[in-house]
């Protein structure tokens, strides 16, 4: 009889042990999830910042959705305003496979954007499950507010 105990006791301790496993394992992701996401949004940010006042122009390009289909390289030439924009968005979007359901918007306190106005961005992704991978929720976050 006390063998019986004993082995209900320390089945349920493993169980224990094992949902324990499971929820640091989706904390884990889901935290890193969310420093990728706000990474590539202060990364966005930044590359904005170096294509001065075209932020009117990143926002209409990204709410019209980013093509990874045709790339533009700005690395060996120099490139226009326009061919910047394409090409930070392509290096920002296009890089996100680690970021499940990855997006990002922005706003401005004065339309249109200039100098002297607040942006603010907001990130969001899927939340992933510890089992299979499968998301259980999508987080959002805003990330970062500046003057610009």
């Amino acid at each position: 009889m006390e063998v019986m105990i004993s082995i209900v006791i320390i089945s349920f301790v493993f169980l224990w042990i094992s949902n324990s496993h499971i929820s640091a394992v989706r904390t884990v992701t889901d935290s890193n999830q969310r420093s990728r996401a706000i990474w590539l949004a202060q990364e966005m940010l930044e590359r904005m910042k170096m294509n001065a006042g075209q932020y009117d122009n990143y926002k209409t390009r990204i709410d019209a959705g980013v093509s990874c289909s045709s790339t533009v390289s700005c690395q060996e030439r120099e490139c226009s305003a326009d061919e910047m924009i394409q090409y930070d968005l392509q290096q920002v979007f296009c890089q996100t496979s680690q970021v499940s359901g990855f997006a990002m918007t922005f706003s401005c306190s004065g339309s249109p954007c200039q100098p002297g106005n607040r942006v603010s961005v907001d990130v969001s992704w899927n939340a992933i499950g510890a089992v299979g991978g499968v998301a259980t929720g999508k987080r959002q976050f805003t990330v970062l507010e500046m003057v610009r």
